[in-house]
């Protein structure tokens, strides 16, 4: 659907080609169009969204299939894909692969593997031009605390490296992490079953505790508004609980609920 801020009213936003449904990925492109990628039962099909016209039109496929991954928007107009797991099965794998959206010839490439490889992750792309990733779930035998350690990937070398490792503790790993920019430079991270929220520094590579939530917000959202501060909204746990935070004071506040839990 689309939704027109201005009326405060959704529309329909034409019929996609393929059911990517769950945890799929929607990124805007610098030509104004959108790429769908992945989703579902960990589908590889990708379609581009043109609001001129408001239709779907299919791109070239993933090379490996994936749902629950991240992609990002690089300042040279590709897309970043990394993580996911390769199926919604007992036997379902998370991916360390990456994969690189070429918008000029519409196609994939693989681009290496992360050091870890894990699902539910978040990526953030940095002042640097680096893009953090942060988070996530990992099925590899023995690797759950392997999550804790974020990840750092360099365009210009196009290579991974690790960084900092985050404080809190997270058996199963932090999954559905949020993990949004704010204005000073600092990451914001929450996510997974916990109340603890973390800072990430670019100029140190290190994680800080900054307090802890009123709610659990599993599956939940962070986003920056224009004020410089952060919304936390829902989740599992939190239901219709919202709360700030304040970058400059360093705290966080109950605001106010939203009218449905989700």
């Amino acid at each position: 659907e689309l939704y027109d801020p201005a009326t405060e009213s959704f529309s329909n936003g034409g019929d996609s080609v393929s059911s990517h449904g769950t945890s799929s990925t929607a990124t805007l492109l610098s030509d104004g169009k959108g790429l769908i990628v992945g989703g579902n039962l960990a589908l590889s099909s990708a379609e581009i969204y043109d609001p001129e016209t408001n239709t779907f039109s299919p791109t070239n496929d993933l090379n490996i299939g994936r749902s629950g991954h991240t992609a990002t928007l690089l300042p040279d107009g590709r897309v970043l894909i990394t993580g996911g797991i390769d199926q919604f099965s007992v036997d379902a794998e998370s991916v360390a692969a990456a994969e690189m959206f070429d918008p000029d010839t519409g196609s994939f490439s693989l681009i290496g593997n992360m050091a870890t490889s894990r699902h539910g992750a978040a990526a953030t792309i940095l002042p640097s031009g680096l893009v953090l990733i942060v988070g996530g779930r990992s099925t590899e035998a023995g690797s759950a605390g392997e999550t804790r350690r974020a990840e750092l990937y360099d365009p210009s070398t196009e290579s991974f490296s690790t960084t900092g490792t985050l404080k809190e503790w997270h058996s199963t790993g932090l999954r559905w992490a949020s993990a949004p920019l704010m204005a000073n430079g600092m990451v914001l991270i929450i996510g997974d079953l916990s109340d603890v929220a973390e800072l990430y520094d670019p100029s140190t590579g290190e994680f800080s505790r900054i307090g802890s939530m009123n709610s659990k917000h599993f599956g939940g959202t962070a986003t920056l508004l224009s004020s410089g501060e952060v919304l936390i909204a829902g989740g599992t746990m939190a239901q219709g609980l919202t709360e700030i935070y304040d970058p400059v004071a360093g705290t966080l506040r109950i605001s106010e609920s939203m009218g449905l839990p989700r």
